[in-house]
């Protein structure tokens, strides 16, 4: 029966940081409980809190995403998106965090003049925000913001397009997606579109991704991979076999059959032919069932 914590912290980003120092809060005391199977927690969509000291004034800290560590799915965040952001995680014998993000939404400003959206790194495995910027590049360039730490991209002059790192701080970490907390950016897998005039703030996260074997339908043998982004619960991400990165689209068997065919270009006559083979099994078993379903769905019409 493994111990479950729930915690509420609270990231202050940096264009609202008073004095300039960094800030993580705990905004209430954390939980901890034994839970057998699924455990279950909510968060308000709003906290109001005064900070940075009991005498400022009342601001608002707004829910961002959750962080979970330590589940039978392994490290992972989630938006849930509906009012009390419930979420459900998977146990097993293991502890596990839940952590409940919250951004603080009162005061600051980035002081030039100038709208900007702000972009944040944050490490799902050691569950914390860390400084480095998560920006890769930003099309056009001249709208990236080199002046202080790179994590700002101006936004008056046009639209533009903010391309993440694959990795921050840590080689083993990989993207897993963005989150545009405030503004109207738009994410799409690594890359967030950012509309002009948009003064808004987005979270980049990163962790170690959890390995995953490829099952070929109806038999055959497991390909071996590694899952990168949202693609094993139905978001966008993509699959490293063989060192190689292949971007999918939500999870879709044949695009993931596909990518794991390409891949094997780089193995070995014997290796590649035999991944090669059982990728193409696994299209043609798996464009079967989807023509029966489709055969059977038009039947009943």
């Amino acid at each position: 029966m493994p111990d479950v914590t729930t915690q509420y912290r609270m990231f202050v980003p940096r264009r609202r940081r008073i004095g300039g120092g960094g800030a993580a809060i705990d905004l209430v005391p954390a939980s901890v409980n034994f839970v057998t199977g699924d455990a279950h927690a909510t968060a308000p969509d709003t906290i109001d809190l005064h900070y940075p000291n009991p005498g400022s004034p009342n601001a608002p800290a707004n829910f961002a995403f959750w962080s979970v560590v330590g589940s039978s799915d392994g490290e992972y965040t989630s938006r849930p998106g509906t009012p009390g952001n419930p979420v459900t995680v998977h146990t097993d014998g293991n502890p596990v965090t839940m952590t409940a993000w919250y951004i603080f939404a009162g005061g600051g400003g980035n002081g030039n003049g100038r709208t900007e959206l702000e972009t944040d790194a944050f490490l799902v495995d050691q569950n914390q925000f860390v400084e480095p910027t998560p920006i890769a590049s930003v099309a056009p360039a001249a709208n990236w913001d080199h002046t202080d730490v790179d994590e700002f991209v101006f936004t008056d002059v046009a639209a533009c397009q903010v391309t993440a790192l694959d990795s921050v701080v840590d080689a083993a970490e990989h993207f897993e997606t963005w989150y545009a907390l405030e503004g109207a950016s738009t994410p799409a897998g690594d890359v967030l579109d950012v509309p002009q005039g948009d003064n808004g703030i987005a979270v980049a996260t990163y962790r170690v991704p959890p390995p995953v074997n490829f099952k070929p339908p109806k038999g055959g043998a497991e390909i071996g991979g590694t899952i990168v982004g949202g693609v094993a619960v139905d978001g966008s991400g993509g699959i490293i076999v063989n060192g190689h990165y292949h971007p999918i689209g939500p999870w879709d068997p044949f695009l993931a059959a596909l990518s794991v065919y390409e891949s094997a270009k780089g193995l070995r006559t014997k290796d590649r032919t035999r991944i090669q083979v059982e990728a193409m099994n696994a299209i043609a078993n798996t464009a079967k069932q989807v023509q029966k379903q489709i055969e059977a769905g038009a039947g009943e019409g």
